[in-house]
């Protein structure tokens, strides 16, 4: 009698695709094998990746492209995903629907490992890493909301100033701190709840939505007083940006919205030019306007503006936009 085999669970194939790789990632090497060098760096085309079983395995790749059809191996390490849903990393993190997350293997069980790199300062970066569904992932951005992962109405909790420079972010009131940040004075967050001594809040950086309690004394209920710096006469905006007024401060900010295009340009060095338009509907803030050319804020995640840079329309083409 012959005795069977025990049958080994293998992990479920994960297989991922993507209309248009060039769209949502970097190039990515594509090897002979593992331990190959690249022969080529994949920048585009029709995508889709199978992911390997053991814990270091990277994924299998096939791609069309403009008549050529390649079949390649990626190490794990060179491969991002993007997020499917909310995804919450060591309890106080969760990033946003545009941030790539790096590929890390599989776990024994099988699920994909993936890890996301958080800035805490200019010197001190942490690769918070932690298991998924392969049906978290994805190859192209996903819409979903990080707030609604924290149990609250979108954009729901009073508003404060965050006036610490170093801020220590914990799991519970009073808890020892996860992390510290480094930040610099005006970043504005919500405030989710309050206990004698601490706050929980809320707020967004530019790959993420951070979540947890606070000192009360980090933190000032956000009014026109935070948003002056007596030092230098300006208005301080919660990305830093700062305004130089000539008179009176005009805040809060207009927001605008036009009927047509209007016609975006560009400054940085001294040097000015056409780089775009404000598409009809779009939502933008005006502090102080300017004639002829006026500085405007634009509302997007996917573009960010260079330090020293700005952007500038006609005056007189926005004196007919709607506030909101």
């Amino acid at each position: 009698m012959v005795t069977p085999l025990p049958r080994t669970k293998r992990p479920l194939r994960c297989v991922l695709r993507t209309p248009s790789w060039a769209e949502n990632h970097p190039p990515v090497p594509l090897r002979f094998g593992p331990e190959s060098e690249p022969f080529a760096f994949l920048e585009g085309g029709v995508v889709k990746l199978t992911l390997g079983d053991g814990p270091e395995a990277g994924a299998s790749l096939t791609s069309r492209s403009q008549g050529i059809a390649l079949e390649a191996v990626v190490k794990a390490g060179d491969l991002s995903f993007l997020p499917r849903r909310a995804l919450t990393f060591e309890g106080f993190v969760i990033p946003l629907p545009t941030t790539s997350l790096v590929y890390r293997g599989r776990t024994a069980t099988g699920k994909p490992l993936v890890q996301h790199v958080l800035v805490v300062n200019e010197q001190e970066t942490r690769g918070l890493t932690r298991a998924v569904e392969c049906d978290d992932l994805s190859l192209d951005v996903q819409s979903f909301d990080a707030e609604y992962k924290l149990g609250i109405a979108h954009g729901v909790g009073a508003e404060a100033v965050i006036v610490a420079r170093r801020l220590p972010l914990s799991a519970t009131a009073g808890g020892a701190p996860t992390v510290t940040f480094s930040l610099r004075s005006g970043r504005t967050a919500k405030i989710l709840d309050r206990v004698p001594g601490w706050a929980r809040i809320r707020w967004y950086r530019r790959e993420e939505l951070v979540f947890g309690w606070v000192p009360s004394d980090a933190l000032k209920p956000l009014s026109l007083g935070n948003m002056w710096d007596e030092s230098v006469g300006r208005v301080r905006d919660p990305d830093r940006r700062d305004l130089s007024l000539s008179g009176a401060a005009e805040l809060p900010p207009q927001r605008l919205a036009c009927a047509a295009p209007i016609e975006l340009l560009g400054e940085l060095g001294g040097i000015r030019q056409p780089v775009g338009e404000i598409a009809p509907g779009t939502v933008f803030e005006v502090y102080q306007r300017h004639a002829p050319l006026t500085q405007v804020y634009l509302q997007t995640s996917d573009v960010r503006r260079a330090g020293g840079a700005r952007w500038l329309v006609a005056a007189a083409e926005i004196d007919r936009c709607q506030r909101q």
